[in-house]
């Protein structure tokens, strides 16, 4: 049976993806079977900073992510947005105040965040990178975040398997890194506490592995450390990891144009990408945005959403 609400979907919607160390927001309208996106912005907010230690969002975190959904909401009004929707992924899961924040942002802003399952994390995800991976035999999509990394199994245009594992750059910065710039033995317990929660996980990457697809935040700060976005040898992981090791975040965030907060979490994020390209040997990496809230407008607009 159709939905008759479907008649006043927005013409435009705004999703925003509340991770662990960053908010991101896309703006788009509808093109055919794709979108046209019309704004696209994040800001490093890092709500999983001390959840290790707490178990809760430092509130200092909590008033930064309100003031930024507000920011976002209004340069959203601006190109014409009407609809607001959006998920909260891990750190909202597991902290013990997540209800608490979530509860705020709907009184305080015009987002309805709906907190998602890993699985459905990484269901979104597939969803938004689906096309990147056109031509591929066999593939792993990781979309590594702050505190958990979801993996995708894929062969052909057919994903085989999802998880969501706990491990993320944000929880290993906190828990490995000490240094800025981190020591080699820092980002070796990093990879090496990776590799461990990698391989105890109930997920099986396609052998042999073609293409590891990396997204998000880590996937394109990389690609900017090793120059390209696809068909990137493994082995130039090293120029990158070298360039961790050499530079603080301070210089980082100059060269990459990103937040001091964010480049002090990508060598942890790297060390991720070290272990699964040690444990699956990929023939090629592959770097691209988050697909996330590109699944979320593709299924909204299909009417697959049971947000707005």
């Amino acid at each position: 049976m159709s939905d008759p609400t479907r008649s006043r979907t927005p013409a435009i919607v705004a999703a925003v993806d509340v991770g662990s160390n960053t908010i991101k927001v896309s703006v788009a309208r509808k093109k055919g079977d794709d979108l046209d996106e019309l704004l696209a912005d994040a800001q490093t907010v890092r709500l999983s900073a001390g959840l290790e230690a707490t178990g809760r969002i430092d509130p200092q975190r909590a008033e930064m992510a309100i003031a930024c959904l507000l920011q976002f909401a209004a340069a959203a009004r601006e190109v014409g947005a009407s609809g607001f929707i959006g998920v909260a992924t891990e750190v909202v899961r597991v902290a013990n105040n997540g209800e608490e924040l979530l509860a705020r942002i709907a009184l305080e802003t015009p987002w309805r965040l709906k907190v998602i399952s890993g699985d459905e994390e990484a269901r979104l995800t597939y969803a938004g990178v689906r096309l990147s991976l056109q031509g591929a035999v066999s593939a792993v999509v990781a979309d590594i975040g702050g505190a958990s990394t979801e993996l995708i199994s894929a062969t052909g245009d057919a994903a085989e398997g999802f998880i969501s594992i706990k491990i993320g750059s944000g929880r290993l910065t906190d828990r490995f890194v000490r240094n800025d710039p981190p020591t080699n033995d820092q980002l070796r317990d990093c990879r090496e506490a990776a590799l461990t929660t990698l391989g105890a996980a109930d997920f099986r990457a396609p052998a042999p592995l073609e293409r590891l697809l990396v997204t998000g935040g880590t996937g394109l700060y990389l690609s900017a450390l090793v120059g390209g976005d696809s068909g990137i040898p493994p082995a130039r992981l090293a120029m990158a990891r070298q360039t961790l090791l050499g530079f603080p975040s301070a210089i980082l965030s100059d060269f990459l144009h990103i937040p001091v907060e964010r480049a002090k979490v990508l060598p942890a994020g790297v060390a991720v990408v070290e272990a699964m390209t040690e444990l699956w040997r990929p023939r090629e990496l592959q770097m691209t945005a988050s697909g996330i809230r590109r699944g979320l407008l593709l299924r909204y607009f299909a009417g697959e959403s049971d947000q707005g």
